[in-house]
C-alpha cells in the first residue's frame, strides 16, 4: 500500500508509534499547488508523460531511517502503463469546495473521478468499484482517514493513497 502524507507539519517519529503500520512512503509538503498535487498523482500512477516536476512535491524528511524518498524520488508503487479507459481516482473530502477543486483538476487532466463526502461513503464506493488511487483527508465524518487506511489494509486492497493530515 503506497501511502503519501500531505501535511503542513512533518510528524515526529514518536507520532508513528501510535500507528506503526502508517509510515508514509513520501510527504507532500503543504502548502502545495494544484500542479504539485497533480505531479504526485502522475508519479504514483506512473503517468510520466507530461508529469509535473515540482520542487516541493515529495519533500524528504528523515524520520530516523524511515526511508521516505527525497525530492523527486517516486514512491514505491507498482509500475503501470497508461490504459483506456482513463485511470479512476476516488477523492474523499468533507469540505465540498476542496472535493470539487480536486475532482475538477483531475478530470481536466484526463482522469475519471468519483467523490465521497465521508469515510463511510468512501468505503462503500471502494467495495463497489476498482480505483487506481485514493485521495483523502484524515479528518472525515463517520470514518476517519486512518480508519479507512486500516480497513484497506485489513481487506488486502492494494491501492495507493494520498492523505492530507495535520495530526495523526
Amino acid at each position: 500500500l503506497t501511502f503519501i502524507m500531505a501535511t503542513g507539519k512533518i510528524p515526529e517519529e514518536e507520532e508513528f508509534t501510535q500507528c506503526p503500520w502508517l509510515k508514509p512512503d513520501a510527504i507532500l509538503q503543504k502548502p502545495y499547488t494544484v500542479a504539485e498535487l497533480l505531479g504526485a498523482v502522475k508519479t504514483i500512477l506512473r503517468d510520466d508523460a507530461g508529469a509535473v516536476t515540482a520542487s516541493r512535491a515529495f519533500c524528504g524528511h528523515d524520520l530516523k531511517a524511515s526511508n521516505i524518498p527525497q525530492t523527486g524520488e517516486p514512491a514505491r508503487a507498482p509500475v503501470q502503463h497508461r490504459m483506456n479507459p482513463p485511470r479512476r481516482i476516488l477523492v474523499v473530502d468533507g469540505e465540498p469546495m476542496i472535493c470539487q477543486l480536486n475532482s475538477s483538476m483531475l478530470t481536466i487532466a484526463g482522469y475519471q473521478v468519483d467523490t465521497a463526502a465521508d469515510g463511510a461513503a468512501a468505503w462503500d464506493l471502494l467495495g463497489l468499484n476498482n480505483y487506481d488511487l485514493l485521495i483523502t483527508e484524515h479528518d472525515l465524518p463517520h470514518l476517519k482517514g486512518l480508519g479507512l487506511l486500516k480497513k484497506l489494509r485489513l481487506a488486502g486492497m492494494v491501492l495507493p493513497v494520498i492523505m492530507a493530515a495535520e495530526t495523526l
